[in-house]
């Protein structure tokens, strides 16, 4: 897919380099596809080598190169031989080093998603309509975690900067409220994935039992799905979908033959389905892969308890 280039990179004040949209960039669409250049990432599992790292920017291409040691480095006056390994560790996240999304600044509400569904290749996709002249700002960290302030700053120490973005910058009581929204809402979407585990590992499990849970947790995810909606809008969009999702799940339990019950909402499964994958398709490949992960255990659900 042929994607037209909507920004440029340029210094911005108190940031370094940084990537403003040169135009208006629409919810939904993407604005850079990206592969891992470098990572450190050796023989597929959590180890890094530094030696595998070094390895394999010898090989890069003069330009490549230079562009990677163009990226910031948080001690420049360091020792030479670590200059790799600095640069690296200040501009990784998710599975590796992408050499032009590095470029994006972090905001812990961003504009924009970097999203892979096989930890090599990328795409960043925009999460509101983002004006020109606008900085396009990712995050550093997943914010399907939905971490609290604290718990952000800690990571983001990883960097080597303060983050002074929208949520970070809110004053004590409107940052409490939003962590303890943040808690709630992970909290959910934790109890409801374990009441998930619980059934399809107890297939015995009695109607009786089931029954009230699946209300019970409906009424929980009813609860997230406002939150998401109204307190935390904009902040976690895959939060949203996973919702949409669970919701899905949720009611086709409700819907099937063993645990038939009545749940409040009027929406059906495929309904909740729909909802999902219209946020998924804002969001890139990896979102509609989880919607068609879904879309499976729904059929094994109804093969299962009817």
């Amino acid at each position: 897919m042929n994607i037209l280039i909507k920004y440029q990179v340029k210094q911005i004040p108190g940031k370094g380099l940084g990537m403003i949209a040169t135009e208006s960039i629409k919810k939904g669409e993407t604005v850079l596809e990206e592969s891992v250049k470098v990572s450190a990432r050796f023989g597929g599992n959590d180890f890094h080598s530094i030696d595998f790292l070094n390895r394999q920017i010898s090989m890069l291409t003069l330009l490549d190169r230079e562009e990677f040691l163009s990226l910031n480095d948080p001690e420049p006056e360091g020792p030479e031989n670590k200059k790799n390994e600095r640069i690296y560790v200040n501009n990784t996240f998710l599975d590796g080093l992408y050499l032009k999304g590095s470029r994006m600044n972090h905001s812990c509400k961003p504009n924009v998603m970097l999203s892979s569904d096989d930890t090599i290749h990328a795409e960043i996709v925009a999460l509101r309509n983002i004006l020109a002249g606008e900085e396009i700002l990712v995050s550093y960290l997943r914010s399907s975690a939905l971490e609290t302030k604290s718990e952000r700053l800690e990571k983001i120490k990883n960097w080597k900067f303060e983050c002074n973005c929208e949520l970070c910058s809110l004053g004590d009581d409107e940052s409490n409220k939003n962590d303890e929204n943040r808690i709630e809402v992970r909290n959910n979407l934790t109890c409801i994935d374990s009441f998930f585990d619980d059934v399809w590992r107890k297939p015995s499990m009695l109607p009786e039992v089931v029954r009230p849970l699946i209300k019970s947790f409906f009424t929980r995810a009813e609860v997230t799905l406002a939150i998401l909606c109204k307190d935390l809008l904009g902040e976690s969009s895959s939060a949203l979908m996973s919702t949409y999702l669970k919701m899905a799940e949720l009611v086709a339990f409700s819907e099937s033959e063993k645990f038939k019950t009545t749940l409040a909402d009027c929406h059906s499964s495929n309904e909740f389905m729909d909802l999902a994958r219209g946020e998924a398709i804002l969001l890139g490949k990896m979102f509609l892969s989880n919607c068609k992960t879904t879309e499976r255990e729904l059929k094994e659900l109804h093969e299962e308890f009817g």
